[in-house]
């Protein structure tokens, strides 16, 4: 998170003061889009590419009333977030079996994954995961035989993989291919010169 100090740019600052609460929202929210122009830029053009759909979901959005709430920001303070987002699947990918929704809930963690990169792990099919025998136990002691057993049922069995079937895999670990880190770092300074200067074009445009 980038926070951006209201200590210099004390004309723009009263100016902003000047303005009814709705205008004055409006004003920052400008600043940080503008300010976000080049971190977007960056973590566009670093982000791993495979299909270009991860480059291609960078935006920013401003966070409502709960997201704010969810990420400890004060209510009264405007913030946007800048990163990748839901990512669209293009018909190829969807003809090939990819749900847009299924993608859309894994999204993020693909997101972060490429980011900080992940260890060689094992993957198992979801009724022979490790620690399973107790999850059922608990589960069957919290709703019942009847239930548990419906539950347990739902649970895939095997995972495909290449016309295959298996109960578990080992996945190869990868190194992380910083992109969003980057581009923070990158931005440094200009955040903040951005941000004024994105706020003072609003205020000139309306007037005020």
């Amino acid at each position: 998170m980038i926070d951006v100090q209201p200590q210099e740019m004390a004309d723009v600052s009263r100016r902003l003061a000047m303005l009814a609460d709705g205008i004055q929202s409006k004003a920052v929210r400008s600043g940080l889009v503008f300010a976000a122009q080049p971190i977007k830029a960056s973590m566009r053009a670093n982000a791993p590419r495979l299909t270009g759909a991860l480059s291609r979901s960078i935006s920013h959005e401003t966070f409502s009333a709960s997201a704010k709430a969810r990420a400890g920001i004060s209510a009264n303070l405007e913030a946007v977030s800048v990163g990748p987002k839901n990512v669209r699947l293009s018909a190829r990918q969807i003809g090939k079996g990819l749900k847009r929704s299924q993608y859309s809930a894994d999204a993020w963690m693909v997101h972060i994954l490429e980011e900080t990169g992940a260890k060689a792990h094992r993957v198992y099919a979801s009724a022979f995961k490790p620690g399973n025998a107790k999850r059922n136990a608990r589960l069957a002691k919290k709703f019942g035989a009847t239930y548990a057993a419906e539950q347990i049922g739902k649970r895939k069995k095997a995972m495909t993989i290449r016309g295959g079937l298996f109960r578990a895999a080992n996945v190869a670990g990868f190194r992380p291919k910083p992109f969003i880190g980057t581009a923070l770092d990158a931005a440094g300074s200009q955040v903040s010169d951005r941000f004024w200067e994105g706020v003072t074009r609003y205020l000139d445009k309306k007037g005020t």
